[in-house]
């Protein structure tokens, strides 16, 4: 038989031959497709850029190697495409997390990650997203310290006679109660709770450097401890003899 009007056409590499013509093919389809157009790397994703071309580059959430345009014919993408860690997204920092102040960011594993309101803070449920998304939004708003582990002593490290302070932004101070003593003041963030010790009854009488200045520097007065925060300042009644 007589040879076929497509026996003499070659098409080039690239091209396939369909309907009398040799038209381009998907890049992305060369060696089978997905990740085999793009040498076989975990992780990569090829996009077909026209005539005879395609791109290979690491897919959304990885990184590692370069974007590589290829001709149809080549295939020496190579390399590992690793997981970013999301909270470095949008150059990291709260940017991660929709730049929503006193915010936080968690890297969860592939491709995801989770923001928050950071400790002490409150205002917007933990929100979890793919590494292109970034829709965290809202107002992360100080919570008082002082209620943080049910308030009280607790927010205090559970030392008896102690008393807390809000003291703004994710901070607050811990202390003995007036009439107590033993612990210095110290400042706290809001997801610390260190404070330890004992808070121990302050004798009342000690004050101001103690005789008659716990008592007002009244002449010839005198200072009785009267139990927790309390003291009983009056006359010295020996004196008053001497003196009558």
């Amino acid at each position: 038989s007589s040879p076929s009007s497509t026996d003499c056409i070659t098409c080039s590499a690239g091209y396939y031959f369909s309907s009398g013509s040799c038209l381009d093919e998907d890049g992305c389809d060369v060696n089978g497709g997905g990740i085999a157009a793009c040498g076989n790397v975990t992780n990569s994703v090829c996009k077909d850029e026209g005539v005879n071309m395609r791109t290979c580059e690491c897919d959304e959430g990885y990184s590692g190697i370069a974007s590589m345009i290829l001709a149809d014919d080549k295939n020496d993408f190579s390399g590992t495409c690793s997981d970013q860690d999301g909270c470095e997204v949008n150059g990291g920092g709260i940017a991660a997390c929709g730049n929503v102040a006193n915010s936080t960011c968690t890297d969860t594993g592939l491709n995801n990650r989770t923001c928050e309101c950071a400790v002490g803070f409150s205002g917007i449920a933990p929100t979890a997203f793919a590494d292109d998304e970034n829709e965290f939004s809202g107002i992360c708003v100080d919570d008082d310290g002082c209620a943080l582990n049910g308030g009280g002593i607790m927010a205090c490290g559970n030392v008896n006679n102690s008393v807390c302070t809000e003291n703004g932004p994710g901070s607050r101070i811990c202390g003995c109660a007036p009439g107590y003593s033993g612990i210095e003041p110290t400042e706290l963030k809001d997801q610390e709770n260190d404070f330890s010790g004992q808070c121990v009854e302050t004798d009342g009488c000690t004050l101001y450097g103690g005789g008659a200045a716990a008592c007002g520097n009244i002449s010839n007065s005198v200072c009785t401890e009267n139990g927790v925060n309390s003291r009983i300042c009056q006359c010295d009644m020996r004196e008053l003899n001497l003196l009558s």
